[in-house]
């Protein structure tokens, strides 16, 4: 399950995370968003972008043991 987590601050900057989703399809998820809240000054990729979804996969099922 992935969460889109949205932060505004009082000078009316905003911030788009996506937590829980493997590789660039979260940029997707966050394109309605990004057009909805105006300018993006600034892009952050997390290590999860540059995962495949069978990456994460194999990384869950391991920590399990």
């Amino acid at each position: 399950m992935h969460q889109i987590i949205i932060e505004i601050t009082p000078t009316g900057d905003s911030s788009i995370k996506v937590a829980g989703h493997k590789g660039s399809k979260c940029t997707k998820l966050t394109a309605d968003l990004e057009k909805a809240l105006g300018k993006v000054s600034s892009v952050k990729k997390t290590n999860e972008f540059y995962m495949t979804e069978e990456q994460g996969l194999k990384q869950s099922q391991g920590s399990g043991t």
